[in-house]
């Protein structure tokens, strides 16, 4: 009878320290690197920015692999080193261009944690929250918003024209 109770707590833990260490590979070895999609201003027909995206080494959707890591508790680990290794690709791109970079709210609260990230970032940055997490305290998200940047406090309801095209590599030759 105790074995039929906790069986199913001892899978979970498991599975839980297999997704640790997939997670806590993963960041050790970079198995992973950024692509850049750019974004078209629409009226000028010109690249104005690039989305950094991440790509893992073992073919993972992205959405899996930050959610195990998620899960885990190591999301905003992972989410840090790949932004980081994205920053450092972008600076390739060509001048004049903005780059956006996915955060989740969870590293948004950690507004530390971006402003060391961005501190000494010449290009311009847009932060678009994932849209596959529920924000479900937005008090706490307009605070580290604010810490970020007082122009955050209150966003633009207006979109910029733009639109998507192909996803690219990064030239920089580095494994991320």
């Amino acid at each position: 009878m105790a074995e039929t109770i906790l069986a199913p707590a001892l899978v979970a833990r498991r599975e839980h320290a297999e997704k640790r260490r997939r997670i806590a590979a993963t960041i050790a070895s970079a198995a992973f690197r950024p692509v850049f999609q750019p974004i078209v201003d629409l009226a000028t027909g010109t690249i104005a920015g690039y989305e950094a995206l991440t790509r893992f080494d073992d073919g993972a959707r992205p959405d899996v692999t930050f959610g195990a890591a998620l899960e885990c508790g190591m999301g905003v680990e992972l989410e840090t080193v790949t932004l980081e290794v994205a920053m450092h690709a972008a600076s390739h791109l060509p001048l004049g261009t903005w780059l956006s970079l996915n955060v989740s709210a969870p590293l948004l609260a950690e507004a530390e944690i971006l402003l060391r990230m961005l501190n000494g970032w010449s290009r311009s940055v847009v932060l678009e929250i994932t849209e596959h997490e529920t924000i479900d305290a937005s008090a706490p998200l307009r605070e580290a918003l604010v810490r970020l940047d007082p122009a955050f406090a209150l966003p633009s309801m207006t979109p910029a024209p733009v639109s998507r095209t192909s996803t690219t590599s990064s030239s920089c030759g580095q494994a991320s």
